[in-house]
């Protein structure tokens, strides 16, 4: 009797610990506060922290991130490569989900900001008037992340955001 309670007590904690440890989503948050970080060592901790996460967004993210570090830190050959990889990742990411804000709201971010030759920046007036016909649907904490990038986007300027 008190082996199969011991046992019983042993599978509920385990299944606790599975269960909290399973993330669903990612800390928007704490990825927006890195996202606009012009600190390497944040956007790269952020970086290795998405990388040992699971869940469904982690794609475009972790892209995202990718893109940033590379205009942050290494080599050449490193940044083209960091960037190329995760623009891959971004735009698989979009493909997968057309309607999503946020992916969107990363790739006009990177798009306005990366270098021209890089030959990034053919959906910026498209993203921008997507995020500006969906802005209400953003939850609060984003919505305010975008409004802090608006002054530094003439695209969402253009846009009426």
């Amino acid at each position: 009797m008190i082996r199969s309670s011991v046992t019983f007590y042993i599978l509920i904690f385990s299944s606790c610990l599975f269960f909290n440890f399973t993330v669903k989503s990612v800390d928007k948050v704490r990825f927006f506060n890195a996202f606009s970080s012009t600190n390497a060592t944040v956007v790269k901790k952020e970086l290795e922290h998405l990388k040992n996460l699971s869940f469904v967004e982690k794609e475009a993210y972790t892209g995202a991130l990718m893109m940033k570090m590379a205009g942050l830190e290494g080599g050449v050959t490193e940044k083209l490569k960091n960037f190329t990889e995760g623009k891959k990742k971004l735009e698989n990411g979009i493909t997968k989900d057309k309607n999503n804000i946020e992916y969107r709201f990363l790739r006009i971010v990177i798009q306005e900001n990366c270098p021209i030759f890089l030959n990034y920046s053919s959906n910026v007036e498209e993203d921008a008037r997507f995020i500006k016909n969906n802005f209400n649907s953003l939850e609060s904490e984003l919505k305010k992340f975008v409004l802090d990038y608006k002054p530094k986007s003439e695209n969402l300027k253009k846009a009426g955001l």
